[in-house]
């Protein structure tokens, strides 16, 4: 192992724990690393034809059932780079390798954050090639994400409570059900939803949650993004298996580290990156709700 892949892997060891705390859209949907290869350029991911109506049979089955869920088409969920790149002084390296001084690994770490920063924007509101037409589309701008537009100013108690039992109900209709929901909202929405007390003292942070997980499930939550504009927010269903949706990470966040080969290992300064492969699959838009009015 070279000096440079060693400070990689430490690098990277370093920043996995608190890059956890701020990839708000991992959070959101199930995150598949089956497939790993970063020169990937793109997946072929299946689609299923709906099911049909269950039936109701005296006997045990047999060969008279139909057979559901044929594999009928695919779909190609692209694949992209999400990368920063910074420089450290090839003295403080040096010294590093020759005399074990550790590298003040700030600098990496921050480029950790504007990598989480970037997939965040990714996942909920999507890349665009060109700035204008999405190339990836995120969770809130899907083409055929169910809405629910009915005005419901968080600043009233009781309105985000009645909202989100809207917005479970819009799902519910596009045929999406699930134990736990999480409901991902604007920062002012967030507040407003923190500080939202009745006169009698009830909190409606608790009512809400409440209704988030009704199934009995526990891991519904309710998340704040600036990804997320002003009066505005989006319910999900919390999805462990990927049945709805899910992230593509072919190649996990990583630090690596390297040299200028025309300026020479000892002149040139030492060039550093974190980046990752990620992909994501929205099988079923309508089970993004987008909610507005709020």
């Amino acid at each position: 192992m070279t000096a440079y892949s060693d400070l990689g892997k430490k690098t990277t060891n370093e920043m996995i724990e608190p890059l956890r705390e701020k990839m708000i859209g991992r959070e959101l949907m199930y995150v598949n690393t089956r497939i790993s290869d970063k020169a990937l350029d793109s997946i072929e991911a299946f689609e299923y034809s709906d099911l049909g109506d269950a039936l109701i049979k005296r006997g045990l089955p047999d060969d008279t059932i139909f057979r559901d869920g044929l594999r009928t088409a695919t779909h190609t969920v692209l694949l992209n780079t999400i990368v920063e790149g910074f420089l450290l002084e090839r003295q403080e390296f040096n010294n590093y390798v020759n005399n074990g001084i550790p590298i003040d690994t700030t600098i990496a770490m921050v480029a950790a954050d504007k990598v989480a920063e970037k997939e965040n924007e990714a996942a909920l509101v999507g890349w665009s090639l060109d700035g204008t037409v999405y190339t990836q589309e995120g969770m809130k701008e899907l083409t055929g994400k169910s809405t629910e537009s009915t005005s419901k100013d968080f600043g009233t108690f009781g309105y985000p409570l009645d909202k989100t039992i809207l917005a479970i109900d819009v799902l519910n209709d596009a045929g999406v059900y699930a134990d736990s929901y999480n409901l991902t909202l604007n920062k002012t929405q967030y507040g407003e939803l923190r500080s939202s007390i009745s006169t009698t003292g009830e909190s409606e942070w608790d009512l809400v949650m409440g209704a988030l997980n009704e199934g009995g499930s526990s891991m519904g939550k309710i998340r704040k993004s600036s990804d997320v504009t002003a009066a505005s927010g989006f319910l999900t269903p919390v999805d462990p298996t990927g049945k709805y949706f899910q992230m593509y990470e072919t190649y996990s966040p990583t630090a690596s580290f390297g040299y200028d080969s025309k300026l020479g290992e000892e002149d040139s300064p030492v060039y550093g990156k974190v980046y990752e492969r990620v992909g994501f699959d929205w099988k079923q838009p309508t089970a993004v709700c987008y909610i507005s009015a709020i």
